[in-house]
């Protein structure tokens, strides 16, 4: 077991729970199920604000507020992609006290990228002086303890510590409970004020998880830590882009191709928010998956493999039982659930179905590409993808309408599922056959001279081999 860092360190307020989490199986099914009750509270917390900012604001607001959220999404994972997902691929393995130096680097990173985005929305929120504008401004003045609540979720899941992950997400949860309360009683009918509410709530969380960590962000780090993951950060915000664009994509075929265009787009929004709650799983599993394979690889590597397929084989099982108890839904319920919308949607659900089963076929591969570092090959792989399956959603929403798009789209991600496992596979023997190389350099006296520790040696030796 790692010793705690000595009692002068800075460092010495990490525990050694944060770098060596129990391997047994007990320690490893709290840690996943921490990490996907982390996922829901997260979800529910979002879902609550956009539902009582729908409830309470007329629809020129609301519109506002949800042009105000995309942009957080999409702000939110490019942060993400340099700042939180390396910390997870590469220091989930360390000591405590690289461990809680990664998560100070991670998290000033973040603070930076609120503070890039969040200056220039407070300007233009300035200088439009209307409900869209008010919002932004809302959100650039919240961005940075956004992005910093969300730091620091991955900075306990790194750890083998998802249950204050999910400590963190409550307290958020609780505040908005709070600011949705007074808000409603007074009926505030400003989304720039909801949206500033749902941030101040984010800014506790993440002072509560700031000081359970003891971190102080330092801007000084942050261009060290983008540097030291460049091989990482700007892939993985191509692919988050990437997926982004194609789910776009679908819609504006579906709505150029096919006859009834409105009524097909709200049937295929309709399902697809059955089937939602298969891909909040799927997030909250990746909180657990890709950490707990960065230990795996570094302790064992043959047993890589076999877990991805295990968490692929959990998660297949799961959407097929949730897929299950979806397409036996009552009519009466599924009226309640999607009004008018229901009957069209339950027609193509079945396809809705297999497709995120697709997507649990592929888990394990796309999880494994993670933790190997393989952001590149993670990329390259998406975009070879993407095109064909477009291809076949034109064909069959030109062939057979809403029913014929989704079919093929359908197909494509249990057949795309099948490539992704091979590249995940041939890249692992790859990242064997490396580490093989290493071993046979060192052992045989090569690289053994002493030098003081640098960034690019912290990452050397603090995670999955590096793309070159």
């Amino acid at each position: 077991m790692a010793e705690p860092a000595p009692s002068g360190d800075a460092d010495s307020t990490v525990t050694t729970q944060i770098s060596e989490p129990s391997t047994t199986r007990k320690g490893l099914g709290g840690r996943a199920g921490w990490s996907i009750v982390d996922q829901g509270l997260s979800s529910v917390t979002n879902v609550l604000v956009t539902f009582a900012v729908a409830r309470s604001v007329d629809q020129f607001e609301f519109g506002s507020f949800a042009t105000g959220f995309m942009a957080y999404v999409v702000i939110l994972n490019l942060s993400r992609s340099f700042a939180s997902q390396p910390l997870v691929i590469r220091f989930s393995s360390v000591d405590a006290a690289e461990h809680r130096r990664a998560c100070r680097a991670a998290v000033s990173t973040a603070l930076a990228f609120g503070c890039l985005f969040g200056v220039p929305l407070v300007a233009y929120g300035y200088i439009r002086d209307e409900p869209l504008g008010w919002v932004l401004a809302a959100l650039g003045i919240m961005l940075p303890g956004l992005l910093v609540q969300d730091a620091l979720r991955f900075c306990f899941t790194s750890g083998g510590i998802p249950k204050w992950a999910a400590i963190v997400d409550f307290t958020w949860l609780v505040a908005i409970g709070v600011g949705v309360t007074v808000l409603t009683v007074n009926e505030v009918t400003e989304g720039s004020t909801w949206l500033f509410v749902w941030g101040v709530g984010a800014a506790a969380a993440a002072i509560l998880g700031s000081l359970r960590l003891g971190l102080i962000p330092s801007f000084g780090e942050v261009v060290g830590w983008i540097e030291d993951h460049l091989d990482l950060g700007p892939f993985l915000a191509g692919d988050y882009l990437l997926t982004a664009i194609l789910s776009s994509a679908a819609v504006l075929i579906l709505s150029a191709v096919t006859e009834q265009t409105r009524a097909d787009v709200g049937t295929f929004t309709g399902a697809q928010q059955l089937v939602g709650p298969a891909f909040i799983l799927l997030v909250g599993l990746s909180l657990f998956v890709v950490p707990e394979g960065a230990r795996i690889w570094k302790r064992s590597p043959e047993r890589l493999a076999p877990m991805m397929g295990l968490a692929s084989a959990a998660v297949v099982v799961a959407f097929v039982l949730f897929s299950a108890v979806i397409l036996a839904l009552p009519s009466s319920v599924g009226v309640q659930l999607l009004g008018d919308t229901w009957a069209p949607a339950r027609a193509v659900l079945i396809w809705f179905c297999l497709r995120v089963v697709g997507e649990g076929l592929a888990f394990g591969a796309t999880s494994g590409l993670q933790v190997l570092g393989r952001a590149r090959t993670l990329l390259v792989t998406r975009a070879a993808i993407t095109a064909p399956t477009l291809a076949l959603a034109v064909y069959g929403a030109w062939d057979d309408g809403l029913a014929g798009f989704v079919m093929w789209i359908a197909f494509a991600r249990l057949v795309a599922a099948g490539v992704w496992w091979l590249t995940f596979l041939k890249a692992q023997r790859q990242s064997r056959g490396q580490s093989d190389e290493a071993a046979t350099l060192m052992a045989g006296g090569v690289g053994t001279s002493s030098s003081p520790a640098g960034p690019s040696a912290r990452r050397a030796d603090a995670g999955p081999d590096a793309e070159t």
